[in-house]
This record gives C-alpha cells, sequence and structure tokens, in this order.
C-alpha cells in the first residue's frame, strides 16, 4: 500500500489526475496508479471498515449475481452496504466521482495524566477545501501494549482524545498505510520518479 501511495505520488500530477470512474484503460502510469492503485485501496478501505466477513459475503454476491456481466461501482457498494448492513453512500463521491485524495496532518498533540487513565489530545487537519469523511487509524503505543483503534474525522480541522489505563508513548496516524492519502514527505524516501 505504502508503495502504490509512493506512485500515486510520483506519477500522477494535478493535470494527471481524474476520478477513478472515468478509468477505462492503463495508458500510462498514471492512469494505471489511478484505475489499478486506487480502485484497490477503495476496496481495502471499505474491507476495514465493514470487516472480512461481510467484504467476502458481498464479492459471494456480486460473483453470483452479475456473473459473466459488468458491474458498475453503484453495485459493488450496494453489495457491502447489504451484506453489512452500513451505509456507504459517500464512498461514491469521494472515492469514485472526485479526483484527488486527502492530506492528512498530525496538529498538536498533549497529554494529561488522571492518575488511573492517561489521556491524549491530537488535532488531525485536512487541507483540502472540501474535506473528505475518514476512518482514520490510529495506533497509540504504551510500555509494553499497542493498541490500534480509528477515529472519525469528517471536517478540515477536529479534535479528539483517547484514554487508556498506561502511560502513553508513541501516537502514530495511519501507521500501515491503510487510507488512500498523499504521503507527507517524511513518510517517502527519494524516488526517482
Amino acid at each position: 500500500r505504502k508503495n502504490m501511495l509512493k506512485d500515486y505520488a510520483g506519477y500522477v500530477s494535478e493535470g494527471k489526475d481524474f476520478p477513478l470512474r472515468e478509468f477505462t484503460a492503463r495508458t500510462e502510469a498514471s492512469s494505471r496508479t489511478i484505475g489499478y492503485g486506487k480502485s484497490m485501496m477503495v476496496f481495502h478501505m471499505i474491507h476495514n471498515r465493514i470487516g472480512s466477513e461481510a467484504f467476502h459475503e458481498a464479492w459471494r454476491y456480486v460473483y453470483d449475481t452479475y456473473r459473466g456481466r459488468k458491474v458498475a461501482w453503484a453495485d459493488w457498494i450496494d453489495a457491502f452496504e447489504r451484506t453489512s448492513a452500513q451505509p456507504l453512500a459517500r464512498v461514491l463521491p469521494q472515492w469514485i466521482d472526485r479526483p484527488g485524495a486527502p492530506r492528512i496532518e498530525l496538529g498538536p498533540v498533549r497529554t494529561t495524566d488522571s492518575g488511573s487513565l492517561y489521556r491524549v489530545t491530537f488535532e488531525l487537519l485536512q487541507t483540502a477545501d472540501d474535506a473528505y469523511d475518514l476512518l482514520v487509524p490510529v495506533r497509540v503505543v504504551g510500555l509494553d501494549t499497542t493498541v490500534d483503534t480509528s477515529v472519525h474525522l469528517a471536517s478540515r480541522r477536529q479534535e479528539f482524545t483517547l484514554a487508556y489505563p498506561f502511560m502513553l508513548e508513541q501516537l502514530a496516524v495511519d501507521p500501515d498505510f491503510d487510507l488512500f492519502r498523499h504521503l507527507l514527505k517524511q513518510e517517502m524516501e527519494p524516488v526517482l520518479s
């Protein structure tokens, strides 16, 4: 996933970006990155949101229902909603019909100790004018404990507070590259593209 995000950074300039729905065939590195890479990430993000059981059940449903026919993005989303009972209507406009990717930055981070609980308060920022609606993976690390969770980021600037019964040593945002997004410069080694 990180390599795919590096490809997006290296090959897809503003003039070469287009909505995933417009992908018809690979013609160059930028169209390959959007058509194959971005679509892979969309499926991965849906899998993370609805879970493996509902995700694989949707694939079975699509196979049984559309075997031998073209499947539109709306059909996929309908299948995922049907098997997970989760509304995914926002997936189409923001990931399928919109070019680009979100830019997420970590703002100020504060920790507090109330005796039995350690709290971390942090801000996430999106630099796009029209904020994406995101389920952002967050990893909190303590001395002998790691907790993976997620926060719902739906505006350009949002503050979150998490509390745990252990001292917090590290906070990581999307550490496993589960979101389709622009990488920060410090996340990416130099590449020739």
